[in-house]
């Protein structure tokens, strides 16, 4: 996932979108949604849903694993126990569009919240998502941390 990728346009070249153009970048964008609503509402089979069976996912800027699915899902349904409250605000989304992939870029807005304190944290996903027999699903998945109003712990942690 180039960062060179996000540079170009979102429009065709010659300024308009295909039908099939607007649909595969709708598809994307509730991928994402659906992404931070089910973690958002500790959903964890639909968070399996946005996801290819075999991604692979890169947490570790928040302690988490990079790993497959299961990984993932069991490090964030664990982490989660201890806030009371999340909300996944995905904004800015840059696809560049292939036919069958795309490199996607997500800036993420996190408040957590537990019954003490409220923490903010801003990041951003750079995703692959690849269109697959059940739809677009999330191949590959890095987390970056951009910013937060409180310290992170960083790193794997034990």
């Amino acid at each position: 996932m180039s960062e060179k990728l996000y540079d170009a346009p979102v429009t065709g070249r010659d300024d308009t979108l295909s039908p099939q153009e607007v649909s595969d970048r709708l598809r994307i964008h509730d991928l994402l949604v659906t992404y931070a609503s089910a973690v958002d509402d500790r959903d964890w089979d639909l968070l399996r849903s946005v996801f290819s069976k075999d991604a692979v996912l890169d947490y570790t800027v928040f302690g988490g694993p990079r790993g497959s699915l299961d990984d993932a899902v069991d490090w964030l349904s664990n982490a989660l126990q201890r806030v009371a409250m999340t909300q996944h605000l995905i904004t800015n989304v840059r696809i560049h569009l292939g036919t069958d992939t795309a490199d996607v870029r997500s800036y993420v807005f996190n408040p957590l919240g537990t019954s003490e304190k409220v923490v903010l944290v801003g990041g951003l996903y750079r995703d692959r998502v690849e269109r697959t027999a059940d739809g677009w699903r999330i191949a590959e998945r890095v987390a970056e941390l951009t910013w937060s109003d409180r310290p992170v712990r960083t790193g794997k942690q034990d």
